[in-house]
């Protein structure tokens, strides 16, 4: 007979374990796919991806399903390895430090240190981001780049300006400079001239 005392401790074991059940359900990755080449008759299993990365099989090959609830069909040879490609999602999750599942598609994530930001750019090819933001080290890895954990995510987007404006900013800058040594001569030689003029009288 169970009594107060045991009812209670069964609730409370649950309750304690809940969170790690669910982080564990929340960490696994889908069920491998089954997927087949019709035209050289093989099938083969590949990984599923995760809540932050999907996987696909080469071209030639069609996803049945999932390979618990899909069979190769008769007289098909099932292979034993096939290259597939995976792409991670580009979203604030899966770009952030310490989530769960695999890295996401990070390289358009942009980061701002003194305001401890993070946000993401249409893309970060030909981009000029505003002061204070910073794109991806070159010497960094892709699974490297992600948005600290105490940083906070930006809804909207960063809006950059591509590298032909930035470039078009830059000759103009240059242009002005080059002219000011030119600028600050003519008054000198202005005087000169008006001394000899005024001595030659």
């Amino acid at each position: 007979m169970l009594t107060t005392e045991r009812i209670l401790g069964v609730v409370l074991t649950t309750l304690l374990f809940l969170p790690w059940v669910g982080a564990v359900a929340v960490a696994a990755p889908m069920p491998p796919l089954l997927v087949v080449n019709h035209d050289s008759k093989e099938c083969a299993e590949i990984f599923g991806g995760d809540e932050c990365m999907d996987c696909f099989p080469p071209a030639g090959w069609e996803i049945l399903g999932m390979s618990s609830q899909a069979e190769c069909p008769q007289g098909y040879t099932m292979i034993q390895t096939l290259d597939y490609t995976c792409q991670g999602f580009k979203n604030q999750r899966c770009c952030s430090e310490g989530h769960t599942g695999a890295h996401g598609s990070c390289e358009d994530m942009v980061i701002n240190d003194r305001a401890k930001q993070c946000a993401f750019v249409e893309t970060i090819d030909n981009c000029a981001l505003p002061k204070n933001w910073n794109s991806k080290p070159a010497d960094l890895k892709p699974t490297e780049w992600s948005c600290p954990a105490k940083y906070e995510w930006l809804e909207n987007s960063v809006e950059c300006a591509t590298s032909d404006a930035v470039a078009k900013e830059s000759a103009g800058t240059a242009a002005g400079r080059s002219l000011c040594p030119f600028a600050a001569s003519i008054g000198p030689a202005a005087v000169l001239f008006w001394f000899l003029i005024k001595r030659l009288r």
